[in-house]
């Protein structure tokens, strides 16, 4: 028997309090999980600038540009090496590993430029602010120790975040109504595929119109 589009759309339509509800129910779900079972995330983000030339003047050559953006690879990974991890994990006194702080840590180039932002993310906000402002102190001095010719300028001290960075709860509500509403559409229209039964005069006739309906049979039950 072929698929009927316009008593499939009625078949949904019948069924689309059960639609909306498994995809009220799977947000909740979602809403939920994201707020009493994931930890809260909290970023704290610091910057630093780096400038390698002998001459600090206020207006770089494009000369000192060049070769500062080709070492910002190497600046972000002198913001991650052992030596930066361990003196930040000794100076919050050991609550975190060397290892646990390199693992919160994300330098990274702003905006294709020669200042390097340095983003810390953390279960405790006060610690996420802590460690971005060590991390770039001490990432400071282990530059200047390894690049000749550098002086290291701080241009942005991390803030205590006000809030958690993740989980995204709107995100896991979304995808959770999404989820259930797409779920509940396709198992209503498996069932509508896969069933069968005559279930009126009308229905027999539009299927099959060669044979003519001399009764029916009552539901008694």
């Amino acid at each position: 028997m072929e698929i009927n589009i316009i008593r499939l759309l009625k078949a949904v339509l019948k069924k689309a309090w059960i639609i909306f509800l498994t995809a009220i129910v799977f947000c909740a779900g979602l809403y939920a999980y994201s707020s009493y079972k994931i930890t809260p995330m909290y970023s704290a983000t610091a910057a630093f600038y780096v400038n390698n030339s002998n001459e600090f003047d206020t207006k770089l050559t494009s000369s000192d540009v060049t070769v500062m953006e080709k070492l910002i690879g190497v600046y972000s990974e002198i913001a991650r090496n052992d030596n930066v991890m361990n003196a930040v994990s000794q100076e919050m006194g050991g609550k975190y590993s060397p290892d646990y702080i390199k693992s919160m840590v994300v330098p990274q180039s702003r905006n294709a430029t020669v200042i390097i932002d340095v983003t810390v993310t953390c279960p405790v906000p006060e610690d996420a602010q802590t460690i971005a402002n060590l991390v770039v102190k001490h990432c400071a001095s282990e530059i200047e120790r390894i690049v000749n010719q550098t002086e290291i300028t701080v241009v942005q001290d991390a803030r205590l975040p006000s809030s958690p960075s993740s989980p995204n709860k709107k995100l896991y509500a979304t995808v959770g109504f999404v989820a259930g509403f797409a779920i509940s559409l396709a198992v209503i229209v498996i069932l509508y595929c896969f069933d069968t039964r005559i279930k009126s005069v009308e229905e027999f006739t539009e299927n099959f119109d060669e044979i003519t309906v001399i009764g029916v049979i009552p539901n008694i039950a």
